[in-house]
Order: C-alpha cells, then structure tokens, then sequence
C-alpha cells in the first residue's frame, strides 16, 4: 500500500518477505556446510612447459600432482623456453622453462 507520504508492504508482499529472508538464510547455512565439507580441489590448470622440462622433471611433478589433486584436469602445451614469458602474458597459468643465465660470459 502507498500514499504520497509512505510505502508499506501488503499482506502478500509480507508474506514473500518473510520466504524470500528464510530461502537466503538456508541458502547461508549451505554454502558454509559444504565449504566445510568440500576440501576437494577441483578446476583446470594450464602448463606451459619447455620441451625439456616435459621429459626430465615433468614426469614425476604431474605424477605427485595427480595423486594429491585428482579433480585439477592439467592441459599442457609444450615449446621453446623462449616463448615462456609470452604464454604468461597471454594467461597460462604456471610455465617452467629455463633462463638464460644473465651476465655470464660465453667461451
């Protein structure tokens, strides 16, 4: 109901208050109950790995991985380290490659 003055809810619109705050509460109460429960991780991860890090120490990393975080799916892309730091720029979320060893002279 409403006037020029005030606003007041109708018997109708009060009732759907009172389900509309309960369902919120419930909905609360859930998520904090399965935040406890779900120790799980779970998503996608993209690798970007140098091809010789894909065959010496890849291998054993993602083995150890799997194990301990079975729901990650793991998409990996293997190249020259030289494009290690662009694949990061475009949004990889973790790459191993080797550095060029800065300031040392070569024979």
């Amino acid at each position: 109901m409403r006037d020029n003055k005030s606003a007041q809810l109708t018997e109708g619109g009060q009732i759907f208050l009172e389900y509309a705050l309960e369902i919120v509460k419930l909905w609360e109460v859930l998520q904090r109950d399965l935040e406890g429960k779900s120790a799980v991780l779970r998503g996608q991860w993209t690798l970007f790995v140098s091809v010789t890090a894909s065959q010496s120490i890849l291998p054993k990393v993602l083995s150890d991985f799997r194990k301990q975080y079975p729901e990650i799916h793991i998409q990996l892309e293997t190249g020259c380290a030289v494009n290690a730091l662009s694949k990061l720029i475009q949004g990889i979320d973790v790459v191993v490659a080797a550095l060029p060893v800065c300031g040392r002279e070569h024979d």
